[in-house]
């Protein structure tokens, strides 16, 4: 009896439960998956989205269009979350190139069109159409990424006004603008192609409208020569499969295939075919203009950035001696660094290079060879990301010229980054001739104490000169020689301990020998097994990089350098393996 009441009391809930939700608001809405006959859908959120950019959902009816767009951007029907109307993708879900492209698009202010950056340092263009009102108050507003995702990590928009306009080219429906500041120096600058494109070519365009958020289009291209007289301008257009919904004036149309721009969209209804101006066409009036206001412009296949355009793509040197750069069509990579003898506060147009001291004693880098106006700042370790942190900076230290050239003090295995720029942003080609002047070679008189009675011999004062063991045998070869080890290992020198080329090769000289204090070990020693289990191996090699970098007298430092470093790692590479028995 009691389970039976049990069971009608649970019926009853199920039953009031499922009449709330008959009979709710809620309940009465459509899935917003699918296209129905009512307007809205039943998730809030997804709804609040949807006819917050098409009303029509809402108030008219939530046909196929809104679905799409719920299948697309709402989470409640398996989408990202993720773009604008008109099944466009918001650029914050975008990689790669397409990503960094799209950080070049700003909103063109108070027009309402979009405009992109096209040259270092702060060089826009956008369409003619949208010169309306006075360039005092026109501003360009730029973003790190998008900020239509609701979930997506942002960064707050910069703006930047206008400086100057450099061209107002009707016929070609241009317009290019001089900013304020160096906003290309955060946001970077776009590519141009302007070769041809037949109809097929796959493209996108990035789009920023005032008020609106960052999206992007995917499509191709319709027809890439057609005449559209009710467009602005008096050239023929490219037709386009789709275009944005709004502000899509001025916004760059790329290639998917290189990533270069080869049109900018000026005409076309929302959410359909659109008409872009073919690069092939504008692109002559583009360059004359750069060529006029002296300021550089990327063009595909031709004056691409370098391969180590940035700190993160340093070119390693493998030795000292001489090797060509450019630092042609390079952007600048590094923090803001002063250099004495000029008043730029920069490494403008910079490549980077890395490089390890050969030697312990003075390293110079000189540019002298090289054909324009250098720069070059010298960094320790990682890359650079605080101003003013270069170990040493220069502009034109290389006799009669402004050519840098620049020596600093180093010990061997020394990690270094070399920047080379160009002053106030100069651009060209050089050489980086790199020499390490060591310090003298070691002399046994005066630095060990003296002379054993049998041969070569080293205590503290010869051990902190760096003159000890092999080097004092190598460099003494006037004395009587270096005895074996047999005689020599095992006894005790008058002022220490001692050894000779015999303990050397078997690797129980210098620091064993004196801390050993003349008791030589009867097997040789296996360099890189740290852990003493007889094999050379990963674990060994776990601790030589645990204790990477300044480490006196640790078991690691197997050069006995008092640093951890690239050396220790070949001592170790080289004697992977089992040890000798």
């Amino acid at each position: 009896m009691f389970e039976s009441s049990q069971l009608i009391r649970k019926v009853s809930v199920a039953i009031a439960v499922l009449a709330v939700l008959i009979f709710s608001p809620a309940a009465l809405a459509q899935s917003c998956c699918s296209p129905h006959g009512g307007t809205g859908c039943n998730n809030a959120e997804c709804q609040s989205l949807i006819c917050g950019q098409d009303p029509f959902c809402c108030n008219t009816q939530w046909d196929a269009l809104c679905a799409d767009a719920a299948n697309t951007q709402c989470a409640v029907c398996g989408g990202s979350g993720c773009g604008p109307a008109c099944s466009k993708t918001n650029v914050e879900c975008l990689d790669g190139s397409a990503l960094e492209n799209s950080r070049a698009v700003g909103q063109f202010n108070p027009i309402g069109c979009t405009a992109f950056l096209i040259a270092e340092p702060n060089i826009a263009i956008t369409n003619a159409h949208c010169n309306l009102g006075s360039p005092a108050n026109w501003f360009v507003t730029f973003n790190f990424e998008c900020d239509a995702c609701e979930n997506g990590g942002t960064k707050q928009p910069v703006s930047f006004g206008v400086q100057q306009v450099l061209l107002v080219d009707n016929p070609n429906d241009i317009m290019i603008i001089r900013l304020n500041g160096n906003p290309a120096g955060q946001f970077g600058t776009v590519t141009f192609d302007p070769d041809p494109v037949s109809a097929g070519t796959q493209i996108y365009e990035v789009h920023h409208a005032e008020g609106q958020v960052k999206g992007v289009d995917f499509g191709q291209v319709l027809n890439p020569n057609v005449s559209v007289p009710g467009c602005p301008g008096s050239i023929n257009e490219m037709a386009v499969s789709v275009i944005a919904s709004q502000g899509a004036s001025g916004s760059p149309v790329f290639r998917q295939d290189n990533h270069a721009v080869t049109g900018i969209c000026n005409c076309g209804p929302p959410c359909s075919e659109g008409f872009v101006l073919p690069m092939s066409t504008i692109f002559p009036a583009i360059e004359a203009n750069a060529n006029a206001n002296n300021y550089a412009l990327n063009i595909f296949g031709v004056n691409e950035p370098p391969p180590n355009n940035t700190c993160g793509n340093s070119i390693f040197l493998s030795s000292d001696g001489s090797w060509e750069f450019t630092n042609v069509a390079a952007t600048t990579d590094g923090p803001s660094e002063s250099c004495p003898g000029t008043s730029d506060n920069n490494v403008q147009a910079d490549v980077w290079f890395s490089y390890i001291a050969s030697c312990t004693g003075d390293l110079t880098f000189s540019l002298c060879d090289s054909d324009y106006n250098t720069k070059m700042a010298i960094y320790a370790g990682s890359c650079p990301t605080s101003p003013d942190t270069a170990l040493a900076c220069d502009h034109n230290s290389c006799p009669a010229s402004n050519r840098s050239e620049l020596t600093l003090s180093v010990n061997q295995g020394d990690f270094l980054r070399i920047r080379i720029g160009g002053n106030f942003g100069a651009q060209g080609n050089g050489t980086l001739t790199i020499s390490c002047a060591g310090a003298p070679d070691p002399t046994c008189e005066g630095n060990c104490g003296g002379q054993s009675p049998a041969g070569c011999w080293c205590d503290e004062e010869c051990f902190g000169n760096g003159d000890c063991c092999d080097d004092v045998c190598e460099f003494c070869d006037d004395l009587d020689g270096c005895n074996s080890c047999q005689d020599i290992c095992g006894d005790q020198a008058p002022g220490g301990c001692w050894c000779d080329a015999g303990c050397v090769d078997l690797g129980d000289c210098c620091n064993d020998a004196c801390e050993l204090c003349g008791h030589c070990e009867d097997d040789a020693t296996c360099l890189g097994d740290l852990d003493g289990d007889g094999v050379v191996n990963v674990f060994d090699l776990l601790a030589l990089l645990e204790n990477w970098g300044s480490c006196p007298g640790c078991p690691a430092d197997l050069n006995e350098d008092g640093v951890v470093n690239v050396f220790d790692l070949l001592i170790l590479l080289e004697n992977w393996g089992s040890c000798p028995s």
